[in-house]
């Protein structure tokens, strides 16, 4: 047996773990630094990791359904109760298959066998994965082939291998690639925020009869038969599709002019009971708490506050009613109109004897109007009797020019004269 795969089944981690193991020189067989990675190794030969004998370990198998607010790790910096807090001290030793985040929920294997974790997580072997997920507004049946074909996520190209409607709320997503939230950032994508996602299925291994926080150790004959060669015509069926009657609902609708049912007034109710459900709170979503997370998105940057933009528009286009008139408010809402400001009694004062009310203060020199009749003094004389005060003039009755002062003297032509 080679030595990276002697130590994987001494429960020291994956293959490619336990050559860093090799490379860094902290392994010995028989008192002897080993760092070649070819090198093999028998039954009777001694090896030692960190100063310590190490044998191939008894593979051990476990499934937990793994409950919300449970983080995948031994020991958490933050104090938050992890997955390995569910289990027996014995389990302690056990890696994780894979992880599911703290939010979410199901199925999860734990193993101390290198090899089998390698051939589950890998997506060439092919292991399916099988999600119930819940989102908080009604999700569009053509929106199903969009998930099919997949997105181009920050973690790389992401997909799913099949997905189906179970309600208007409701979807199931088979998965076989393991990305870092890749269903969240999926329906995230297509403008949805998951309320709930479950993992009900691993290869053939169903979540049925497991209930929340327990777990059970998988014999051999499990393993083999569940995970590593499933068969289709074994896999358990664990949800009706309801694609084909959703869709059909849904053009009824748009045929009859309804609107969706996001759109409708009044609070929603939850599936499957007849309680209001209150409106979502979309501001504490993911990117809310995590600053920035990806950054510039590969996939388009959203507008944050987006979804309350447009709630608070289809409430106004609610209270504006079907005229489309906007609802008045206070003392016009009800068809009175505007008021005006009381006028004064008595005549209006004349000009001259109006008091001065703010602004520059006039001052002395200032010219001062009375309020008889106002002289001209230079501006526009009225129609008819406008006087003619030097410049050029009209010609007169006999037909001559009349003859003004010269501009800078006693005589000769003007300025203005003087270029023509």
């Amino acid at each position: 047996m080679r030595l990276n795969k002697y130590l994987s089944a001494c429960g020291l981690g994956s293959r490619r773990g336990s050559e860093e193991l090799i490379s860094t020189g902290q392994v010995t067989i028989n008192g002897d630094v080993c760092l070649n990675l070819g090198t093999k190794v028998s039954d009777t030969d001694e090896v030692v990791v960190h100063g310590k004998k190490v044998k191939p370990l008894k593979g051990v198998v476990i499934v937990l359904h793994k409950p919300r607010g449970f983080v995948c790790t031994r020991r958490d910096e933050r104090d938050r109760e992890t997955l390995y807090n569910l289990l027996p001290e014995k389990f302690v030793t056990l890696h994780h298959v894979g992880r599911l985040d703290k939010e979410s929920e199901g199925l999860i294997l734990l193993t101390n066998q290198g090899d089998l974790s390698h051939e589950l997580l890998h997506p060439s072997k092919g292991v399916e994965k099988e999600y119930e997920v819940v989102i908080e507004e009604p999700f569009d049946p053509a929106n199903l082939t969009k998930l099919i074909k997949g997105f181009h996520l920050p973690e790389g190209h992401a997909k799913a291998e099949r997905a189906w409607m179970i309600g208007e709320y409701k979807l199931g997503i088979v998965l076989k690639q393991g990305l870092k939230r890749q269903i969240r950032d999926m329906l995230y994508f297509l403008g949805h925020e998951v309320r709930r996602l479950i993992r009900v299925r691993i290869g053939n291994l169903s979540i049925k009869g497991l209930p929340e926080g327990a777990w059970k150790e998988l014999s051999e004959k499990d393993v083999q038969t569940l995970l590593l060669d499933p068969r289709s015509k074994d896999r358990p069926m664990l949800s009706k599709p309801k694609t084909a009657s959703i869709k059909r609902q849904v053009e009824k609708r748009a045929l009859r002019g309804e609107p969706k049912r996001d759109e409708r007034a009044g609070s929603r109710t939850k599936l499957g009971t007849g309680k209001a459900r209150p409106e979502p709170n979309r501001s504490s979503g993911r990117l809310a708490a995590e600053d920035n997370a990806f950054g510039e998105r590969a996939f388009g940057k959203k507008k944050p506050f987006r979804e309350e933009r447009e709630r608070d528009d289809r409430d106004r286009d609610r209270e504006r009613g079907a005229t489309g008139e906007r609802k008045r408010t206070g003392s016009r809402a009800n068809g009175g109109d505007r008021e005006s400001k009381p006028e004064g009694d008595g005549e209006a004062k004349p000009r001259g004897a109006r008091k001065f009310s703010g602004g520059r203060k006039p001052a002395d020199g200032d010219r001062k109007f009375s309020t008889g009749d106002r002289k001209s003094t230079g501006g526009r004389a009225p129609s008819g009797e406008r006087k003619k005060t030097g410049g050029r003039s009209s010609s007169s009755s006999t037909g001559g020019p009349v003859k003004g002062k010269a501009f800078g003297g006693k005589g000769g032509a003007s300025p203005r004269s003087s270029g023509r």
